[in-house]
């Protein structure tokens, strides 16, 4: 969200927003890493994300310097619908990289779904977020409020061992939330953030990146504690993201 005078905050501008999608699904990014609208897994999936709606009560899933929530600069990785959004300080700077992988690549792992008594695969549809420093070192922030059902629902948060993730539910939206590759020396842990009148908590994670150092986080949705559970171990921890975001997009051999 972008601010006015110290007192009150406004919303941002439609067209300051970065849009991540696959056809089935789109995410919008304002500036500042933060994620303010989602739909997931499809266009008419009840919202999971709604800053762009309700400051106050709608989810955002925001990652971004810990020093504050500044503009970053966005651009499309060589013109497909990857989003990256860069951050630059005086000490370090960071590139968070977002995209939601092609359904077409064949590689996914699928599952079985019954339409009208016809089976038919389908890939579970994630949101990937990937931070990496790329110069000197950088504090970061993780807030991750997720809102189900456009918000009009309470939410209740499992953490997982580790803080290899969580799961989110609220009616039959189930959140889940994994870490599924960390590449940094500094520890990662996730916090419960949540005031008493709050229907929602936030899930907060502070950690420190040096060059070269990165880490990935990958969102879904399920219809039932029990598919998230399984759609956490058994398939979005096995999942290779850095090898999806260059075969969904073509982008081997590019610079």
């Amino acid at each position: 969200m972008e601010w006015g005078n110290e007192s009150h905050q406004i919303y941002s501008l439609i067209n300051a927003y970065g849009v991540v999608g696959d056809s089935h699904a789109t995410v919008l990014i304002a500036p500042d890493g933060s994620i303010d609208w989602a739909c997931l897994p499809d266009f008419d999936s009840p919202a999971i994300l709604s800053r762009l709606l309700d400051e106050r009560h709608g989810g955002y899933f925001q990652i971004a310097p810990t020093d504050g929530p500044q503009r970053g600069l966005q651009r499309y990785l060589h013109r497909t619908s990857a989003l990256q959004t860069s951050f630059v300080r005086a000490a370090g700077a960071v590139e968070l990289t977002d995209f939601i992988p092609m359904g077409t690549l064949q590689a996914w792992p699928r599952k079985v779904i019954t339409i009208n008594r016809v089976n038919v695969c389908r890939p579970h549809r994630c949101l990937i977020r990937m931070i990496e420093c790329t110069y000197g070192s950088m504090s970061v922030t993780m807030d991750l409020k997720a809102t189900p059902h456009n918000a009009t629902v309470p939410a209740e948060v499992v953490l997982c061992p580790d803080s290899m993730g969580a799961f989110i539910s609220g009616g039959l939206q189930h959140v889940v939330l994994v870490l599924s590759d960390v590449r940094m020396r500094a520890p990662f842990s996730i916090e419960i953030v949540q005031d008493a009148e709050e229907w929602h908590p936030t899930l907060r994670a502070r950690f420190a990146l040096c060059e070269g150092e990165s880490l990935t986080l990958a969102l879904a949705v399920e219809d039932s504690i029990q598919s998230a559970h399984q759609l956490f171990w058994d398939e979005l921890l096995q999942r290779d993201f850095n090898t999806e975001l260059i075969h969904s997009f073509g982008l081997a051999g590019t610079a």
